[in-house]
């Protein structure tokens, strides 16, 4: 059961990574939706943005994966610290790669910088920060907000799990209390509390093993006709709209999931996987880079194509790169006796 568990995870990453190649190849081709689109749509019925799809879809996936280690010992601080490892080796070779080749062609981009400003780069969140309204203009070169966000929900984590093995009712209730009005003030620009609600999900959906209830699947369709049919006439605002269809569209595809637990199909989504991480950090600055040349007023629909073609393959050999280094990096770091 363990196998089929990972699976699932692998193959709704997969699809949430594809979705956010997807909208940020669009908003770019599109200049960020001020042109017609020559590629897809971003808006899904019920006026919920596709990229909060995505997003809410690689949130609960953080929160099922780490929801496994519920009936295993934890200790925060060694948990702490493999976050860390996970995260920022790679982050920064991205970003001085980036950093290196941005500068060096144009030394004026960041002359409005301020140079205190490279403290958010130093702790992964200076798109978050420019997205909260923390920062103007920064160093921000690779990722999105989404790594400032999930680093605040891995320094919840501790207390989420101690309250979902302890008094899992409880702290279901005193999160929605206390993260929905916390959205609705405003005050975190709808970033981090109800993504904390879709990481909590996540935890619980491993806790229960929903993966496995004969109800997951008709369960999630039934959130998701909510989500885009009846939210919209009831004024309810889209950033929930997306919390209920994200957590319908992630029990239908972990039902679905096992029926697709073929040899290439499964062998792609472990790839992809394993990758994710390191697209996740190069995919948007190398479309940004990508549709330079480009009149993207007379941009051809079949040209479109062409480029996300050309998107895909090169954000899949970056992120090959990438994470390569990440490994060899690591492993030159490794203490002496561990690498023996």
């Amino acid at each position: 059961m363990e196998k089929k568990r990972l699976f699932y995870l692998d193959f709704i990453r997969t699809i949430a990574l594809f979705i956010i190649l997807v909208v940020h190849f669009n908003a770019t081709i599109t200049n960020m939706f001020t042109l017609p689109s020559k590629f897809t749509g971003s808006v899904l019925p019920g006026g919920i943005y596709l990229g909060e799809l995505g997003s809410g879809l690689f949130f609960m996936i953080s929160g099922a994966a780490l929801g496994l280690t519920l009936d295993r010992p934890f200790r925060t601080g060694q948990f702490y610290q493999k976050r860390v490892k996970a995260i920022y080796p790679m982050f920064y070779i991205a970003f001085l790669v980036s950093f290196g080749i941005r500068f060096t062609e144009n030394p004026a981009y960041y002359a409005a910088v301020p140079s205190a400003s490279i403290l958010y780069t130093v702790f992964g969140i200076d798109m978050f920060a420019m997205s909260v309204g923390w920062s103007g203009l920064n160093f921000a070169c690779v990722g999105e907000w989404f790594t400032g966000v999930i680093l605040i929900l891995y320094l919840m984590f501790p207390v989420f799990r101690k309250g979902v093995s302890k008094v899992p009712f409880v702290t279901a209730v005193l999160a929605a209390a206390l993260f929905i009005p916390l959205h609705l003030s405003g005050i975190d620009r709808g970033l981090v509390f109800l993504n904390a609600l879709k990481f909590l999900f996540g935890i619980y959906f491993t806790k229960y093993r929903l993966y496995e209830k004969k109800l997951t699947a008709p369960a999630g369709v039934i959130l998701s006709l909510f989500a885009v049919l009846l939210f919209p006439p009831l004024g309810i605002p889209a950033g929930f709209g997306a919390l209920f269809l994200s957590a319908g569209m992630f029990m239908i595809l972990s039902v679905l999931a096992p029926f697709l637990e073929l040899g290439g199909v499964k062998e792609f989504c472990g790839l992809a996987s394993r990758y994710s991480y390191a697209a996740f950090l190069v995919h948007h600055v190398l479309i940004q880079r990508m549709v330079r040349n480009f009149d993207l007023g007379t941009l051809r629909r079949r040209d479109a194509f062409l480029l996300f073609g050309v998107y895909l393959t090169f954000t899949a050999i970056c992120s090959v790169l990438l994470y390569t280094a990440n490994e060899k990096l690591n492993a030159a770091l490794k203490p002496r006796e561990d690498r023996a």
